[in-house]
């Protein structure tokens, strides 16, 4: 059936049954409130962070459940740094072709490799008055394939041309 992973500040993330409305699994660890959560679309995983820089990868193949957590504050170094000119929100990676999508704080969205070059821009319309707050990548969908959403409670839906690999 059908289930939604929720994030909330009371520490916990919970799965839910979308059929039933009933909660199947809490998953808690976290010392202060979490700030994302997300489910991997083909595999029973779903990674949880907090506001404590720590973020904790939840497996539920197997039937010994397990839980690796990592505590961004003790990592030594990132594999890549990209530079912004303005605060970025909740990113988003396509998974068809490896494309960062960052919205920013000053209505922009930039596009990256996951090496740190940056691709070609979304087209600069005017959608978003206000800052924006997350990216999505719809890799299915050839018509729109990235939605962005911001504080100004707009949804706008992009076709980005990428280079085949």
């Amino acid at each position: 059936g059908s289930q939604l992973i929720t994030a909330s500040w009371d520490r916990t993330a919970n799965i839910y049954d979308v059929e039933r409305g009933e909660v199947l699994n809490i998953l808690s660890g976290h010392e202060v409130e979490l700030n994302h959560c997300s489910a991997h679309p083909n595999q029973k995983l779903v990674v949880t962070s907090s506001k404590d820089s720590t973020f904790r990868l939840w497996d539920f193949r197997e039937t010994i459940q397990s839980v690796a957590v990592w505590d961004l504050r003790n990592m030594r170094s990132a594999i890549s740094t990209i530079r912004l000119s303005s605060a970025a929100n909740r990113l988003s990676v396509s998974r068809t072709h490896g494309a960062i999508a960052i919205p920013l704080d000053n209505r922009h969205v930039r596009i990256y490799d996951l090496a740190g070059n940056r691709l070609p821009r979304v087209p600069n319309r005017r959608c978003h008055s206000r800052m924006v707050s997350c990216a999505a990548w719809a890799d299915d969908n050839p018509h729109c394939n990235l939605l962005t959403c911001g504080f100004d409670r707009g949804v706008a839906g992009w076709k980005v041309v990428l280079a085949k690999d």
